[in-house]
């Protein structure tokens, strides 16, 4: 099968096209990496440049989505992989009807279930092999589709973008600037009709009031409100915005990249309700690259956080689901 011989963040458009025999051009479109961030945001820090886009062909039994870089990191284009313009970054092939497991060269024993897959199948599962890349959404016989990624090492390695930020550089911010994360609160404390905020985006907590995250439309509270929220963001370097979880418990949200199956967080917690397990350094745990392999391999059947107590009801927290 073609698809085997397709390495992600080394194949090339051209490879695919010619792997595939020419396949059917059936759409483009411009595709950013983090739906978290907006970067052709008028009010976004990030400046301006998508780091992808997505090709749809159309092939003879199924239809193949590809996402090709739009180029190497830089200052205007750094939601993305530092690898050269058309490398594909993912690849998904969706096969028009289920086909059986046993035509793939698929050991089921190294995928393990990842919950339900976006599509409205009841009967589907996503299973995922995250040290290989390779998921695929299907059952205990047969396959509907199968999607190559980076893996959590690559994304580390290779996307653009910032670095996880160090204990020491969140607490330095948290006790020079700690009126403005107070202030933070009191006004999502007034807000509570809503459930996040960034420069981009709000996510009401009715859902019959919601807009896309794609809206420069505030949902639930008025302009220069978000303008005073997004500019207490930049204050502190909050560059992913904040949430809740339930009332009383607000992550404000520093860092944030996006995985295979899920995302990692770094940020502040403040929440008057007793978290676990509270550690001496977040750091430490994340020192070595067994710990991170730990992390993520856990994550796919439970969520996965640590918190470093810094003042009263507020922690620097890592999130991992």
């Amino acid at each position: 099968m073609a698809l085997k011989k397709v390495v992600v963040l080394s194949s090339t458009r051209q490879d695919v096209e010619k792997l595939f025999k020419k396949p059917k051009f059936k759409e483009m479109q411009k595709f950013r990496l983090d739906s978290f961030l907006d970067v052709n945001s008028k009010s976004s820090p990030y400046g301006k440049g998508n780091g992808a886009y997505l090709i749809s062909y159309e092939l003879k039994d199924a239809n193949l989505d590809v996402i090709y870089s739009n180029g190497k990191c830089s200052e205007n284009n750094w939601i993305g992989y530092d690898v050269k313009k058309d490398t594909v970054i993912d690849i998904e092939l969706i096969f028009d009807e289920d086909i059986k497991l046993t035509r793939f060269d698929l050991k089921k024993e190294e995928f393990k279930k990842a919950g339900k897959p976006s599509s409205d199948s009841l009967l589907a599962d996503t299973y995922v092999n995250l040290k290989a890349g390779i998921s695929f959404e299907g059952n205990e016989k047969t396959v509907g589709s199968i999607e190559l990624s980076p893996t959590p090492f690559q994304t580390e390695k290779f996307s653009c973008g910032r670095t996880l930020p160090e204990d020491t550089a969140l607490k330095a911010i948290f006790f020079e600037k700690r009126h403005i994360f107070d202030k933070i609160v009191h006004m999502f404390n007034q807000d509570k009709e809503v459930r996040s905020i960034s420069f981009s985006s709000t996510d009401p907590i009715t859902e019959a009031t919601n807009y896309s995250h794609q809206s420069e439309k505030p949902v639930t509270f008025s302009a220069l409100r978000w303008d005073e929220y997004k500019r207490l963001f930049l204050d502190i370097n909050l560059f992913n915005g904040l949430s809740r979880q339930n009332f009383g418990e607000i992550r404000l949200i520093a860092y944030r990249k996006s995985y295979l199956v899920a995302n990692a967080t770094k940020g502040y917690l403040f929440t008057t309700k007793k978290v676990v397990p509270i550690i001496d350094s977040i750091d430490s745990k994340l020192l070595s690259l067994e710990s991170k392999e730990s992390l993520l391999q856990k994550a796919l059947s439970q969520d996965q956080s640590y918190y470093e107590k810094i003042s009263d009801h507020w922690y620097i927290y890592y999130e991992y689901r």
